[in-house]
């Protein structure tokens, strides 16, 4: 756990003493470091580590008949003579680079932003679920790409591109076609009122009680493909797969009612936030969909980091150094023991 905490120290240092002329050298500096931890990290890290690698070196890969974008990338990293490490290393590279852009191109705060990717973010997602993780990465960089894309029309050409890209790698990223309307919806300007707050607020704690039906979307999409993921509710942990996405959506709308939106880059975020909290919800009657969130993981947690600095100056560092420490204290405990066995880390060479 000691290269964990570090590397939080120095992110909460970062985050302490950070402005706009020492942000993009700290953020760069960050995932440098992020970076070297995961393409450098022992096979031993993350429950299914080793198995990608196995994979990789005996030239099977699971789900290799569905999943077809997936097999053709080792493939084609083994045919040109790709070892293991340097498999480890281009696929960290394709997960955590579009990371990097859109905190360094969206975020106000960008070490806290950094912080809450790696506390309660998908850092952890990132060092074990390599398949999901590079169709993440390939979503978001179709939502890097179509903010800096500035032809109407080609912007959603990429970015629908990239997607059916990141759909077969993995089937669950199928859910980021949901980003076309969000961005459509994002260029319009709209202010809740109040009433619309509270069914915004409510519709999650609803969806918890309806969550059985949101399992025949599963069926018809994924499970077909995937017939040995879990599907009961034996492993829930209601506090981390549905009260902490429900108390960052109380947080953001909260504060969405005094301080607004700014951009259509603030919009897609809380529209993304909505969207996790929706997919919470649903992961209590099956832990896949959990899954169906970490596509809109990162702009949520981007949307917090710039609203922790805007809510008033007498209030920002409270807000933002306690939020701070208690996603710290999160990682640490649920992380130590925890199933994807990512406290024992070592590097390797």
């Amino acid at each position: 756990m000691l290269i964990y905490v570090l590397i939080f120290l120095l992110a909460f240092v970062f985050l302490l003493n950070e402005n706009t002329n020492n942000s993009q050298r700290y953020v760069r500096f960050l995932f440098i470091i992020i970076f070297v931890i995961m393409g450098l990290r022992d096979y031993s890290v993350g429950t299914d580590t080793i198995t990608y690698i196995q994979q990789y070196e005996d030239g099977s890969s699971y789900l290799r008949s569905a999943d077809v974008g997936f097999t053709k990338y080792n493939q084609f990293l083994a045919g040109i003579g790709v070892s293991p490490r340097l498999f480890l290393i281009i696929s960290s590279f394709i997960i955590l680079f579009p990371v990097y852009l859109f905190v360094k191109n969206n975020s106000e705060n960008k070490s806290l932003v950094t912080l809450l990717y790696l506390t309660i973010g998908t850092f952890s997602m990132h060092m074990t679920g390599i398949r999901q993780s590079i169709a993440m990465g390939i979503c978001l960089l179709g939502c890097v790409l179509f903010l800096a894309i500035k032809r109407k029309y080609l912007k959603y050409i990429v970015l629908a591109g990239l997607i059916a890209i990141a759909a077969t790698i993995h089937g669950t990223a199928i859910v980021c076609y949901l980003y076309i309307p969000m961005f459509f919806l994002a260029n319009v300007e709209f202010k809740f009122k109040k009433l619309t707050l509270v069914i915004l607020l409510a519709l999650p704690i609803a969806a918890v009680f309806l969550s059985s039906h949101f399992s025949s979307i599963v069926n018809y999409f994924m499970i077909s493909k995937y017939e040995d993921y879990e599907l009961g509710s034996s492993n829930i942990n209601i506090v981390a797969f549905f009260v902490i996405p429900y108390c960052i959506f109380i947080f953001l709308t909260w504060l969405q009612g005094k301080i607004g939106f700014v951009d259509n880059v603030e919009r897609f975020c809380y529209l993304s936030a909505f969207l996790y909290v929706m997919a919470a919800s649903a992961s209590m009657y099956m832990p896949m969909l959990a899954r169906m969130g970490y596509y809109f993981s990162l702009p949520m947690l981007t949307l917090v980091g710039n609203y922790c600095e805007k809510y008033g100056v007498a209030n920002t560092k409270l807000i933002r150094n306690g939020i701070a420490v208690i996603c710290i204290l999160f990682f640490l405990i649920s992380t130590s023991g925890g199933i994807l066995q990512l406290d024992h880390y070592r590097f390797c060479f």
